[in-house]
């Protein structure tokens, strides 16, 4: 595959563009949904949460192509929605958040003199905070947070009411108007006790309803633990959103990126066309079990190191379990820190190794079934159980008393295939 060597159309440290997404049929029918009651002035919010390499980064990414009208959905029309996208670390706090949306939309809509002008005038407040910050003494400077989101919710909602008036035309004569914004929030479960998520959001909704500005949204995406940061901020918080929790993919969808990925190379080159053969494509989609991440890694790996017009399971075996292949990669992304750090015992490895064995497809596992497999003592399987779930790498099964589940199943599979190599 010398002459396709430059491409690759895997992308498994980034999310996936659209042209590579598949599958999340229900939660994109959501979406769907939340965006025509949008359109109707009838915003309902939604969370979606799952482990680290669901597919929620991806999945928010074609929410915003989906917002914007650059792709559509089943049989609706092309959706005309403005969307701010930003993550969430650690670092931010109220004024940071603030900055970055009044910096989008100075970004996106300031391109005409009209626009920018009115941009400018609604939201001169930060850039008084900001020079005033620099000053000692400042009279100017505003210190109470209240004041300080009193502020931005007026601001945009200024915003927002100018962008969707039917009059809103730049100087050039072009009409801009725009049907609502949607606020796409990724990696919330990162928000730190001083940003107080669930406050935000929740205040920030209510004076929207209050104000009568009825076509804004919110679609955020995190951890299960988002659920936690939102309620200890703010308990009423929760009732804002429709959860939503990714799953694996099917094995259908994993097979489906594969052959997109196929295809992607086969319009890039002019005379050969690659294919890949059923064994190899079996071998693919039973190592990634449903995990988008695991099979961005495999396509990636397996499509560099290709040199055949057939891909072969003898070349997807390497690229897979070989040296630097994609076990490897996704460990040293995301587990093996896990594995070989917080964990020091071999002992308390092999009842991780055992629970990764399991035929259920959440690696829910009884005590039992555990003690029936593991080498040493009583003792050493309690001590490993309960370690284990000191660290949150294992969790106790709600309901079912002695029974036990991966925090991250991704990591189960990882350490099924790592056990192997």
């Amino acid at each position: 595959m010398s002459d396709t060597k430059r491409f690759n159309p895997f992308r498994p440290y980034t999310p996936a563009p659209p042209g590579m997404f598949t599958g999340r049929i229900h939660e994109l029918n959501r979406i769907d949904d939340a965006f025509i009651k949008l359109c109707n002035n009838n915003p309902s919010n939604l969370m979606i949460v799952g482990e680290r390499g669901i597919g929620k980064s991806s999945l928010l990414l074609f929410a915003n192509y989906l917002a914007r009208g650059d792709v559509t959905w089943m049989q609706s029309d092309k959706y005309n929605f403005l969307p701010i996208q930003f993550s969430i670390d650690k670092s931010l706090n109220t004024l940071n958040i603030i900055k970055k949306i009044q910096r989008f939309l100075e970004r996106h809509l300031g391109k005409e003199e009209i626009a920018l002008s009115i941009l400018k005038k609604s939201w001169d407040f930060i850039k008084k905070i900001e020079i005033a910050s620099s000053r000692i003494n400042s009279e100017e400077q505003i210190t109470d947070p209240n004041e300080l989101f009193d502020k931005f919710v007026y601001s945009l909602i200024d915003t927002v009411k100018m962008i969707s008036d039917d009059s809103f035309i730049t100087e050039k004569g072009i009409r801009t108007r725009k049907d609502g914004v949607i606020f796409l929030i990724d990696e919330a479960d990162n928000a730190s006790p001083d940003l107080d998520l669930g406050t935000f959001l929740k205040t920030l909704s209510e004076a929207l309803v209050i104000e009568n500005c009825n076509n804004v949204m919110f679609l955020i995406t995190g951890l299960p633990k988002t659920r936690k940061i939102l309620y200890d901020s703010h308990p009423s918080s929760l009732r804002l959103f429709e959860e939503l929790e990714l799953l694996p993919l099917q094995p259908e969808d994993v097979g489906s990126i594969y052959l997109k990925g196929m295809d992607a190379i086969n319009k890039n080159v002019e005379d050969k066309k690659y294919s890949i053969s059923n064994e190899a494509l079996k071998q693919m989609i039973n190592v990634s079990e449903g995990y988008p991440h695991f099979a961005q890694q495999i396509g990636f790996t397996t499509f560099d190191l290709n040199t055949d017009i057939e891909i072969s399971k003898e070349t997807t075996f390497k690229a897979i379990f070989g040296k630097n292949g994609a076990i490897d990669l996704i460990g040293d992304r995301y587990y093996r820190d896990m594995y070989f750090e917080q964990i020091k015992e071999d002992s308390y490895r092999e009842i991780l190794q055992i629970m990764s064995e399991t035929e259920d497809p959440l690696s829910i596992i009884s005590r039992k079934a555990l003690r029936s497999k593991f080498s040493k003592s009583d003792q050493i399987l309690d001590n490993g159980l309960k370690a284990l779930k000191d660290r949150n790498i294992i969790l106790p099964v709600q309901g079912k008393r002695g029974w036990y589940k991966f925090q991250w199943i991704g990591f189960g599979v990882w350490i099924k295939f790592f056990s192997r190599k």
